[in-house]
């Protein structure tokens, strides 16, 4: 069936938009596929969201000098590859799925100059064989990338460790797999939460998902947030979750970040000192204009409790606005 649709395809010189959406690409098909994206010579979006695509297809791709848009899924593994580079001279948006293998072919195939917003989703379940994180240590892959999505990515230092070498990242999101089992919801280390202020100057957004597996009990707290009005002055948006227990015996100066204006603390822990949670927030944030919490239906019980904090540190900023 894909062979005569390609071949149909190819008569319609001016096809800008192309999703294709089916079964895997068979040995038969690869090279009627191939031919096609040899010749789309005014196709700006590819979406092949389909099993087993080749890596004579990124090749083939690669050719198209007005591609902006790719989002490719499931790729061959390694086994079926040589090494060798695509040069996507046009591409600005990239959102790549697969198995750690196929994301390694993917990923060391795939060069482009002006990649701006890179998404990347991890299909299986554990890490075997190379980390496809790795290729990001060649600066000179992706040296436009200011974007950096991670889906459903396993717990793993070394998939952290290979993206501190992005300096120029703006906006950073990292959403880690979870599964029912992964309750009570653990928190982000402390250590990656300072390596990732210290490694990322210029973020503008972060977005750290729930569910990251910790290797030790040194979990974020609220105050640890300074770090990011230390190293990230840029800072607009920030999604995390911490453990706010414990503020009423907090008395350090903390130093404010008068950029960061949104704030989700996600499933954040708390207890019953409300109004101290409360003043460590405005004094971390003074220009908040937007804090919320994004819950599970199983951790609704503390919803209440973090609505009231929340109108606290309204009370606190408009109490501050009339002093002044």
């Amino acid at each position: 069936m894909i062979l005569p649709v390609f071949s149909r395809l190819q008569a319609i010189s001016s096809l800008e938009n192309l999703h294709w959406s089916g079964r895997a690409i068979s040995s038969a098909a690869e090279l009627p596929l191939c031919d096609f994206l040899s010749n789309a010579s005014h196709l700006r979006s590819l979406s092949l969201d389909t099993h087993n695509i080749p890596q004579t297809a990124l090749l083939s791709a690669s050719q198209i000098s007005t591609l902006t848009t790719a989002s490719l899924c499931k790729f061959q593994d390694a086994e079926n590859s040589t090494p060798c580079h695509a040069l996507f001279e046009s591409l600005t948006d990239l959102d790549c799925e697969g198995t750690h293998a196929g994301l390694v072919v993917a990923l060391h195939t795939i060069k482009s100059p002006k990649l701006r917003h890179l998404c990347i989703r991890i299909t299986d379940q554990r890490r075997q064989g190379p980390n496809p994180f790795d290729i990001f240590k060649e600066s000179e892959r992706f040296p436009a990338l200011i974007d950096l999505r991670l889906e459903d990515i396993p717990p793993s230092w070394a998939h952290f460790e290979a993206i501190f070498s992005l300096k120029g990242l703006k906006t950073l999101r990292i959403k880690p797999r979870i599964t029912g089992s992964d309750w009570p919801r653990r928190r982000w280390p402390i250590q990656i939460i300072r390596l990732l202020a210290k490694s990322f100057p210029q973020l503008q957004v972060l977005v750290l998902g729930a569910g990251y597996h910790i290797t030790d009990d040194h979990t974020v707290s609220l105050p640890d947030l300074e770090c990011f009005a230390q190293f990230c002055p840029n800072l607009r948006q920030l999604v995390v979750a911490v453990d706010a227990r414990g503020m009423e015996s907090f008395s350090g100066y903390l130093t404010p970040h008068t950029t960061l204006e949104e704030v989700d603390l996600g499933e954040s822990e708390a207890d019953g000192y409300e109004i101290e949670i409360a003043k460590v927030i405005r004094q971390l944030w003074p220009c908040l204009q937007s804090g919320i919490n994004t819950w599970e239906d199983i951790n609704a019980w503390l919803v209440p409790r973090w609505e009231r904090i929340w109108k606290d540190v309204e009370r606190l900023r408009r109490t501050h606005d009339v002093t002044e």
